[in-house]
């Protein structure tokens, strides 16, 4: 029996696949964030990223959150996340 195979060859001999769509909601200065996002977008995904801190992640699209900073209150924050989702969807 032959060993696996690295998934970005068994991706290359793979039928065509249809191109996904993702909008994650997360902190783009996560390490965690950023990882599991442009795994995704590696794989040839339209990936989005909603977050509150403006970290560039290479082949994500970031969606900055408005007003993310400063000394608002947490339900002030929650009324603009709402708002950028609405705005994506």
């Amino acid at each position: 029996m032959s060993p696996p195979r690295p998934a970005t060859a068994a991706a290359a001999d793979a039928p065509t696949r249809p191109r996904l769509k993702i909008v994650a909601l997360g902190n783009a200065a996560s390490p965690h964030d950023r990882t599991r996002t442009a795994v995704f977008a590696g794989l040839g995904h339209e990936v989005s990223l909603i977050s509150i801190d403006a970290t560039e992640v290479p082949g994500v699209e970031l969606i900055r959150v408005p007003g993310g900073e400063g000394s608002r209150g947490p339900w002030r924050r929650i009324a603009l996340l709402l708002g950028t989702i609405r705005a994506v969807l």
